[in-house]
């Protein structure tokens, strides 16, 4: 691997982690410009091509022609939610020693929009 190729693939790392980040705070879709501030990128144009090349490598998706459609994978949103249901559920077991009911994570999981 070259050190162009290997610096590439850690901005695409900073980007997918930088969407994660927002997906944890639930904020709203970023625009090309907010994710090129956000991992220290100034060319709109090469953020568009790591992000392209996210979503040719399966790790975002995106509406073509739609501004700020650019999101994690329905696959990604639940490994996180995934994520922090866990953290939520440990931390309300240490408090309430009753059992989680599947209802209840059925709930959670459709405020998150992973769920109908």
């Amino acid at each position: 691997m070259t050190p162009q190729m290997v610096q590439g693939e850690a901005v695409r790392r900073r980007i997918l982690a930088y969407f994660e980040e927002r997906e944890t705070k639930r904020l709203p879709l970023p625009s090309i410009r907010e994710i090129g501030m956000a991992v220290g990128l100034s060319s709109s144009s090469t953020v568009l091509t790591h992000l392209r090349r996210l979503a040719e490598s399966g790790e975002l998706e995106f509406d073509p022609g739609k501004a700020r459609s650019y999101r994690l994978t329905q696959g990604r949103r639940f490994a996180i939610a995934m994520r922090e249901f866990t953290g939520w559920r440990q931390r309300w077991l240490s408090t309430n020693p009753e059992y989680v009911e599947v209802s209840a994570f059925t709930a959670w999981l459709a405020s998150r929009g992973l769920a109908s």
